[in-house]
Order: structure tokens, then sequence, then C-alpha cells
């Protein structure tokens, strides 16, 4: 959507665990004409946010949805603390899914700061997307 919107996406994942998803991934931005928009960086968040970092790189939006386990979102909130533009917006996908995904809320729930000596977030709102959600925290 961003995409289509004209604004720059930085997408990172494996694409290991499932089969086809790297496939999927670029015949839909084929299929909507924004390969010139898109880049596609198939690597984990592990490598690719510090990685990001490293070149100054920064983001009016960063939608975090990776792995579910509280240290890997502490990890992904951290760094994209750190990638986050002023006054940019961060939003955790699957907030509120505790059935499955317990780990989200418990890193990124109440935090002002990722514990990375960054300023942290100023406020979180939960807003329903479907099924799950999402919280939204954004910079001052």
């Amino acid at each position: 959507m961003m995409a289509l919107a004209g604004g720059q996406v930085t997408a990172t994942g494996p694409h290991s665990g499932i089969p086809g998803s790297l496939e999927t991934m670029t015949a839909n931005v084929a299929a909507y004409d924004v390969a010139g928009r898109v880049a596609i960086l198939c690597e984990t968040s592990y490598s690719a946010m510090p990685r990001l970092a490293a070149g100054e790189a920064s983001f009016g939006l960063i939608f975090v949805d990776g792995d579910h386990q509280a240290g890997a979102v502490r990890h992904d909130v951290g760094w994209a603390l750190r990638l986050l533009a002023p006054g940019g917006v961060l939003a955790c996908h699957d907030y509120g899914e505790e059935c499955c995904c317990p780990g989200v809320r418990q890193a990124a729930s109440g935090r002002r700061s990722c514990g990375c000596g960054c300023p942290g977030t100023s406020a979180a709102t939960l807003t329903p997307g479907g099924r799950s959600e999402s919280a939204l925290f954004r910079e001052p």
C-alpha cells in the first residue's frame, strides 16, 4: 500500500521458512508496478536492522511483524526505534493476540524506551486490525 501511494518501502525477511514466499512477493511487486519503490532484503531483522542503522537509514513508518517471541520483538522494537525518523510511527502487528503471540504484547506494551539508550516512544494506541491488533507508537 505504501508503495502504491508513492512511498519507498524496505521489506526484510529471510523468505526461507515458507516455500514460494519470495516469489510471491516479487510477483506482487511486479504486478502492481512498484519495483522501483520496493527494496526486498532477504535477511533476518537481526542482520538487516543493525546494517540499516549503520548506514544511517531512517523511516517514517516501521511495521514490525516478524518472530513473535518476546526476545525477538524486543530486538526488533529496539532497532526500529533507532531507525525511526522524528515524528515517525512504529506499528507492532499481533499486539493483541494472546493465544498465539503473547511475546508481542510482553515486549512492546507500555515501553517508553527499548533499553538501548534511545529516546523511546511517547504514546501507545491500540487499533483493531481485523482478527489481530497492532500497537502504534509515535516518536516525539
